[in-house]
């Protein structure tokens, strides 16, 4: 059996897919995301999504908390019209606003997508997701 996790722990190892507190969130997800894996929070801390009014027009929208010094851990902001094919963009030019700082060590950012959903010839869906890597 394996030993328990603490908030402190390495979620970098074999343990990073693990979900001590079955809320459906793994302990890599819930590091990034600032969850406790030891306690039941991801619907607190899972991205969410909105659509937001920016200079006259409307877009979707994803609203995260993210490690501010990530380490290897890099989060990338990929967009769809189908859910089946995804394109990866540059979170940081889909920023809205300046980053909100939490603490030392975490802050909310909202992106957006890439073409407003009342702009003309706008695809009828967008679909935005974060996706983890850890690898360097």
């Amino acid at each position: 059996m394996r030993g328990k996790p603490s908030e402190g722990s390495d979620p970098f190892t074999a343990l990073a897919t693990d979900d001590a507190d079955r809320d459906g969130m793994p302990h890599l997800m819930e590091y990034a995301f600032g969850g406790n894996p030891l306690v039941s929070d991801a619907t607190q801390k899972t991205p969410r999504g909105a659509t937001t009014d920016i200079d006259g027009q409307r877009y979707l929208t994803l609203t995260f908390d993210r490690r501010r010094q990530p380490g290897s851990l890099r989060y990338l902001l990929e967009e769809s019209t189908n859910l089946v094919s995804w394109t990866q963009v540059e979170l940081n030019s889909r920023l809205v606003g300046t980053p909100v700082i939490l603490d030392a060590d975490r802050e909310t950012v909202t992106v957006r997508g890439g073409q407003a959903l009342n702009a003309v010839g706008a695809p009828k869906r967008d679909f935005l997701r974060i996706r983890l890597n850890n690898s360097p």
